[in-house]
């Protein structure tokens, strides 16, 4: 008898925890999935703010005087970092247009993390970062709620030519970035 591929690298049926996954999901009521993603977005996003707000603390602190300890390493890593030009137009563009960021980077690919990461950098107060990242959650996990039923309720060959046109399209668009790039 021929094992299937996924078998045999992981030693798990995956397509039986595929399947039980997507009838546990689908007997679940749409709240609960809800407030799953609700959570999700939650941790993550305190995740990076509060990575941010580590890297505050040992950016503005004085610099070690041993430069060749992993803590000095760091120290040194996240000054550069905090200082880059990615993380300098986005701490420029939350301290101009103001909070208003946070919550829509929530809707964005990449954005996201670095605007929770920015706002842990430029201090800013725990209470006000979380009571204006509540609405990016509540936003994050309606898409992501609708959207997970949506694929999951299709049928597998619509599912599969999605899949396939999606790919189709990231590597159409990586392409051309490579191309402009050169």
């Amino acid at each position: 008898m021929r094992m299937p591929i996924l078998t045999f690298i992981f030693g798990v049926d995956i397509h039986n925890i595929i399947e039980s996954i997507t009838t546990t999901v689908k007997s679940l009521p749409t709240y609960v999935i809800f407030i799953f993603f609700i959570f999700g977005a939650g941790m993550r996003s305190q995740s990076f703010y509060w990575m941010g707000k580590l890297a505050y603390y040992i950016i503005n602190r004085p610099s070690s005087p041993v430069q060749y300890t992993a803590a000095a390493k760091l120290h040194n890593k996240l000054q550069k970092k905090a200082h880059d030009k990615e993380t300098q137009k986005t701490i420029e563009q939350l301290q101009t247009k103001g909070l208003i960021l946070i919550p829509l980077s929530f809707i964005t690919i990449g954005l996201q993390s670095l605007v929770q990461l920015s706002a842990g950098i430029i201090n800013l107060a725990w209470w006000k970062y979380t009571l204006i990242a509540i609405p990016g959650w509540i936003l994050w996990a309606s898409i992501y709620t609708f959207a997970s039923l949506a694929i999951i309720k299709m049928p597998a060959t619509t599912l599969a030519l999605a899949i396939i046109i999606g790919l189709g399209v990231y590597i159409f668009r990586t392409h051309h970035k490579r191309k402009e790039h050169e």
